[in-house]
């Protein structure tokens, strides 16, 4: 088992917001939820940084959309939601992978 490079930039996200905040990084690895996927361990519930400056948030890093597709449709919804991502029960997996690309300008 290995580390996708998904899971690797969102540990260095962490150390980032750890760093800003001037906050504990162990909470925050405590609290990932990993899937092992063909790609390596992704973090389901990677952190976002927000910008002090602008108030905007910044960088976050989301899965593979292969990932995503092996994932349960309940769990990319809560993703979408907890990105701010605008998703509803009524969309299909497919739609709501789509949504959270599209709001990441993935797409």
């Amino acid at each position: 088992m290995k580390l996708s490079n998904q899971a690797i930039g969102a540990i260095m996200l962490a150390l980032q917001k750890s760093l800003m905040d001037q906050s504990d990084i162990v909470p925050m690895f405590q609290g990932f939820e990993l899937m092992n996927t063909d790609d390596g361990v992704v973090i389901k519930n990677p952190p976002i940084v927000k910008s002090r400056k602008e108030g905007k948030e910044g960088t976050t890093m989301v899965p593979p959309k292969e990932s995503l597709m092996k994932m349960k449709k309940a769990e990319v919804l809560q993703l979408g939601r907890d990105m701010g991502v605008k998703v509803t029960t009524k969309q299909t997996k497919d739609q709501l992978v789509e949504s959270i690309y599209k709001y990441m300008n993935y797409a």
